[in-house]
């Protein structure tokens, strides 16, 4: 089947590849820039020739090597994977009788595309080696920037579907085409339309199975060029365009466009291959005093509002799955990188909400620290993270970071974390009463109590005894309006009162007037120095 509707499509793939290797300069060349650990090699291009697993090829033949990378979707009960009692047999042959049909097919599209070589995840990582895991986990970013093509199976459900589906028969879709024209365009005809499914992308790409996992979403973005085989049709992706095939007939045609008007194809703010470009852009504006420090981090916030939506098979793979994307953005951001969060930024990343509570929860295996968006489980949902003040007069902070201290499992800091603690500097509310409705709380200043407000639980699981151990961490105020103002911080759980330590178990944004505001400060301020309140709390 696959050989049938490849052959199909195969001319108009290779002219998207071609085109691209040869006029998109961000995109680069057809060639590997460097070489993975292990690669599956598939022989000469006819199917004579069973693969095999080959390891440390010639780096300074890279030049002359290409390969193609598989984003898939793992399903563990059949899964063939790379082990330390298989890996010497795998570099004699790969058994295609053992392989779903996933990776058959990307074996067959890549040969008939003339690359000699292939990725796959769990045939390429010895996976009962922790050793060799966390040594090929740190290369993630250069895996996937390095390979030729991405071949992503979109309207698969799983590996065993294949990247085309068992029926030809959705592919026969006749494309709507009109022309039209107003004034003088009108005489000579006017433009050629094509007639296709409102927002298409983004149900067939953007929120296909596929894109649901975790892994996948740093493969398609650092991927120069991404091949997704739909339902019906094949997608295009690259740094400088996109675009799909079209069927009428016999005939096959494209429909293609530039990346950045993906943006209204995909109805919601888009995650594109050419972040980049766009990144040392508004690093460049920065730095210059051109632009903000809101749209120099933006583009990380949009991939953690996207990756917090998807789901891991392994809750501790959190921090790793995305730490590819992590190193790279940390060489231009030049920026501290903490457990999904930045350094200069930190103090308002700590200020993460859950979107719906319903399905949220803290895994019981340790894999971030609690203010970490990271600690929590909140697919499909996903989380919400606050927006940086644009300048200055918009925001105030009132506490203070003092530390910040990770420890990796590894050797990669932005990989998965062991333990970590944050120090802070702040007014610490104790708990004064439950007013009413099990999420609101009043807390007290001593002199003055605030009003009641709602704390946004990270967890389903309100807690309801133990109240006296909640407190709140106010960290910074938002004026919005010339009386209005936003308060807003942390709510805490204690865990070892006489070393003030605490868990973060939510967050909280509580509009007050100006007047009310000011007298929280005199009395924030009369705290400091005294037997006070305002103190160092460390968050684990």
């Amino acid at each position: 089947m696959v050989e049938v509707v490849f052959d199909l499509y195969r001319p108009l793939v290779e002219t998207w590849l071609e085109t691209c290797s040869k006029e998109h300069s961000a995109c680069g060349p057809s060639f590997a820039k460097w070489l993975p650990t292990r690669l599956i090699d598939l022989g000469s291009l006819d199917t004579t020739t069973e693969p095999r697993l080959v390891t440390h090829l010639d780096p300074s033949s890279a030049r002359q090597v290409s390969y193609a990378t598989l984003s898939h979707r793992w399903a563990l009960s059949s899964m063939p994977i790379l082990t330390t009692l298989n890996i010497d047999g795998y570099k004699i042959r790969l058994p295609l009788e053992d392989l779903p049909k996933t990776f058959l097919d990307a074996i067959h599209i890549a040969r008939k595309l003339g690359i000699k070589y292939l990725w796959i995840d769990s045939l390429c990582i010895i996976q009962d080696s922790i050793e060799d895991w966390q040594h090929e986990s740190v290369l993630m970013a250069k895996i996937y920037e390095s390979g030729v093509l991405n071949l992503a199976g979109t309207g698969a459900s799983l590996g065993r579907d294949g990247l085309y589906p068992d029926s030809v028969g959705s592919l026969e879709i006749e494309e709507g085409k009109i022309k039209c024209g107003w004034g003088a365009a009108a005489s000579t005809g006017g433009r050629s339309f094509y007639l296709v499914r409102e927002m298409f992308w983004s149900s067939d790409v953007t929120d296909s199975p596929l894109n649901a996992r975790g892994w996948v979403l740093q493969e398609r973005i650092l991927s120069p060029r991404t091949v997704y085989f739909g339902l019906d049709r094949l997608y295009w992706e690259c740094r400088e365009r996109s675009a799909c095939s079209l069927k009428s007939g016999c005939s096959l045609s494209e429909l293609s466009w530039p990346q950045r008007t993906m943006e209204r194809l995909n109805g919601k703010s888009p995650i594109l291959k050419h972040w980049r470009q766009v990144l040392i852009q508004k690093k460049a504006e920065h730095d210059d005093g051109l632009g903000t420090i809101q749209e120099l981090y933006s583009p990380w916030k949009s991939i953690v509002v996207t990756y917090s939506k998807t789901s891991l098979t392994k809750n501790t793979d959190k921090l790793v799955a995305l730490s590819g994307l992590a190193k790279s953005f940390q060489d231009i951001l030049q920026d501290q990188y903490i457990a999904g969060l930045w350094r200069k930024t930190l103090l308002y990343d700590l200020l993460w909400e859950v979107n719906d509570l319903s399905g949220c929860k803290r895994p019981a295996t340790y894999h971030a620290p609690s203010w970490s968006w990271a600690s929590i489980d909140s697919s499909p949902t996903g989380i919400s993270t606050p927006g940086l003040p644009r300048y200055q007069h918009e925001s105030h902070q009132i506490a203070e970071i003092i530390n910040v201290n990770t420890n990796p499992v590894g050797q990669d800091p932005t990989g998965q974390i062991e333990s970590a603690s944050l120090t802070i500097r702040g007014i610490i509310l104790p708990f004064l009463q439950q007013m009413g409705e099990s999420r609101r709380f009043q807390f007290d200043m001593k002199h003055q109590a605030l009003r009641c407000f709602v704390a946004r639980y990270d967890e389903f699981n309100v807690p309801t005894s133990g109240l006296d151990k909640i407190f709140c961490l106010p960290l910074a105020v938002n004026y919005s309006w010339v009386r209005l103002v936003s308060l807003r911080g942390l709510a805490l759980r204690v865990v070892d009162q006489q070393r003030d330590k605490y868990v973060r178990i939510g967050a909280f944004n509580f509009p007050i007037v100006a007047a009310e505001y000011y007298r929280l400060q005199e009395a924030i301020c009369g705290e400091k120095g005294g037997d006070s309140q305002h103190r160092l709390v460390t968050i684990i």
